[in-house]
């Protein structure tokens, strides 16, 4: 059961990235999948609902990658730097995906928003952490942490598009500027 429903969602994320989630049927799904129609129907009760299962997963390794590039740093700047760092190398995975943003965003918006409102939570959660850690240990100093967060976070959203559209070595050099500028303006004055 669990390698059919992951064969479904694997075909559904490559012909959503090349065709857009409009313009992908559940009909092609299942052809591709090399399956039944009523199979897809056991396991999704949409193409949409096919499509939050997928933002689900591919947003669950980001929170795991994420977790992992910061777990070995112990002073809060650094881990700051590693979170975007890894956050914007790990986007770039989505990078498929944003064609059809461009296609399909308003029409399916309230399924993009609904799983990015979830990533939203844990990513504020953890450079809210990492911010108090930092003044806790007076690296940062930052007079409204909960701004700065939204500031932070609503940045580095910004640039994710632009970044996942760069090369590697222009997405990691871009990256260290992101990170360097946010951390600089934070950083307690010595």
């Amino acid at each position: 059961m669990r390698n059919t429903k992951g064969n479904i969602i694997n075909t559904a994320r490559k012909l959503i990235a090349k065709n857009g989630l409009k313009d992908t049927t559940v009909d092609e799904v299942a052809k591709e999948a090399k399956i039944g129609k009523g199979t897809i129907y056991h396991y999704f009760e949409s193409k949409e609902e096919m499509y939050c299962t997928i933002l689900e997963q591919d947003m669950a390794g980001v929170k795991q990658g994420l977790m992992e590039a910061v777990a070995s740093e112990k002073e809060p700047d650094k881990k700051l730097t590693a979170y975007i760092a890894a956050r914007m190398r790990l986007m770039k995975r989505f990078s498929g995906f944003y064609a059809m943003f461009h296609k399909d965003y308003i029409d399916y918006y309230s399924y993009i928003k609904r799983a990015y409102d979830r990533y939203y939570d844990f990513e504020t959660t953890n450079v809210r952490d990492a911010l108090k850690d930092g003044i806790t240990k007076g690296v940062f100093n930052i007079s409204d942490v909960d701004f700065t967060v939204v500031m932070i976070v609503n940045f580095i959203k910004s640039m994710e598009y632009q970044l996942a559209m760069e090369n590697e070595q222009d997405e990691q050099r871009k990256s260290a500027i992101i990170a360097n500028t946010i951390i600089n303006g934070i950083k307690t004055m010595k």
